[in-house]
């Protein structure tokens, strides 16, 4: 899998070159021709086919929204596969239960 990283973990894939968590439903469309990845519609077949194979993962939007994706605290270390570890982003402040915040952060407002 030259594209991808599988951090079974987290139940997910990671573009190497962006270091982003790609469901398997989005595969195309993240890969699409144009870039930072460029790859030609056969290339996304085969990473779409490769990323197929891997059980266990979290397949879509709706599965992810309906399970309990286990999002590292901040104490964790860095997830070495994706690189150091980065600052200056954005954390969600909205609560989701009675003592706990949501813990989704972005590098961007826009992804927030």
């Amino acid at each position: 899998m030259e594209h991808v990283t599988h951090l079974p973990e987290y139940r997910v894939v990671a573009c190497r070159k962006c270091q982003y968590a790609v469901l398997p439903s989005e595969i195309e469309s993240h890969f699409k021709p144009i870039q930072p990845h460029g790859l030609t519609k056969e290339a996304r077949q085969a990473v779409a086919e490769s990323v197929g194979r891997i059980q266990g993962l979290i397949r879509d939007r709706q599965e992810l929204q309906q399970c309990e994706f286990p999002f590292p605290v901040d104490t964790n270390k860095a997830v070495a596969i994706l690189g150091v570890a980065k600052t200056g982003g954005f954390r969600c402040t909205f609560p989701v239960e009675e003592e706990r915040a949501c813990p989704f952060v972005s590098k961007t407002k826009k992804r927030m």
